[in-house]
């Protein structure tokens, strides 16, 4: 599978290649970027911190990012999903920047919705406790659904360095899971 078509969504078949050049051509065929790769955006801002209507504020100013950027779209690295994800990254902490606060993952162990990371309030406290890259990368992965190759495409490292990062950021969760 190549990594362009690894963030397949939506169950469709279409792939992102085509999207982009359908959305090009009609800037109404962007919906379906949009329909394709929403969600896992959603999860993942809702994963850094965020609550439900800044969640909904960061997605969208995302796509819309993305609408305006998606000519200059080059389908390398991780493809479209990593070159999203990579906004939404952005649009996260200019978000965060523009309130003067940071929100991390231990502060949505309160709420109902905790992005897609479960509800154990441990797992919330010994994510909190993870360096702030680490925490990025648990929230790519997990909360994102990339791979370690989309998530270096991201953050801007190795996917081998990207992998081993994920990999001791669980020994660590687990390690303080197993303690208590």
């Amino acid at each position: 599978m190549a990594q362009a078509e690894a963030l397949r969504f939506d169950g469709s078949d279409t792939p992102d290649d085509a999207l982009v050049a359908a959305a090009l051509a009609d800037r109404t065929r962007f919906a379906a970027i949009y329909e394709r790769y929403r969600l896992p955006v959603y999860r993942y801002v809702r994963a850094r911190g965020a609550d439900e209507d800044t969640a909904i504020d960061v997605v969208a100013g995302t796509f819309e990012r993305a609408m305006v950027a998606l000519p200059t779209y080059q389908p390398r690295g991780g493809g479209l999903g990593a070159w999203l994800f990579r906004i939404a990254r952005n649009a996260w902490i200019d978000e965060g920047r523009r309130r003067a606060r940071t929100a991390d993952l231990g502060q949505v162990a309160d709420r109902p919705d905790r992005g897609g990371l479960g509800r154990d309030p441990d797992l919330h406290v010994a994510l909190r406790r993870l360096p702030p890259e680490a925490q990025e990368a648990v929230a790519l992965r997990y909360a994102g659904g990339l791979t370690a190759a989309e998530i270096g495409v991201v953050l801007g490292k190795r996917p081998a360095a990207v992998q081993k990062l994920i990999e001791r950021s669980l020994d660590t969760l687990k390690e303080a899971l197993d303690d208590r």
